[in-house]
């Protein structure tokens, strides 16, 4: 393969977000909005917020995602790249991170970006800290919510919806 190919399907999926990213595109779109500091994720269609969860993150969600193994939950524009039904964590909604902004970083600090970010339920072979879910964080840099409202996100968020994480 050629080595640009990559890169080539980055842009092309981040030209996919950024043509979702704008209201009145596509009507009443579904976007999802997680907020780290008030550990919450918010499900919107359009400009309407549909429900909102609490959630648990990476057990060091201060600041952004820099690299592999660093605990924290990215922060940017994303969209869900993929659906997972046999998660160790009941459900998973996979992000889409690193995006190439969060690669290049990478790359340019030498370490790897990571990846496999999630959002995910707790399901039954979780860490002991997640029973206290979402008083704590003890994510690996995921996005956790119950096992319910992650079955209820399942059957809303579809394959390309948007996700926005605020700091």
């Amino acid at each position: 393969m050629h080595p640009l190919v990559p890169t080539l399907r980055r842009l092309g999926l981040l030209l996919i977000v950024f043509c979702c990213s704008f209201p009145g595109m596509a009507g009443e779109q579904t976007w999802l909005q997680i907020d780290k500091s008030a550990r919450t994720l918010t499900l919107f269609e359009g400009e309407h917020a549909v429900l909102e969860y609490p959630i648990a993150l990476g057990r060091n969600p201060i600041g952004a995602k820099r690299q592999q193994g660093d605990g924290k939950t990215p922060e940017g524009r994303y969209f869900i790249r993929s659906r997972l039904r046999a998660s160790r964590f009941h459900l998973a909604l996979q992000v889409s991170y690193p995006s190439l902004a969060d690669q290049m970083l990478a790359d340019a600090l030498g370490v790897p970006a990571g990846g496999q970010i999630m959002i995910h339920g707790i399901g039954p072979n979780a860490p002991p800290p997640a029973v206290h879910h979402p008083l704590s964080d003890w994510t690996d840099g995921c996005i956790a919510v119950t096992d319910a409202q992650i079955e209820v996100l399942w059957d809303r968020v579809p394959v390309g919806t948007p996700v926005d994480i605020r700091p």
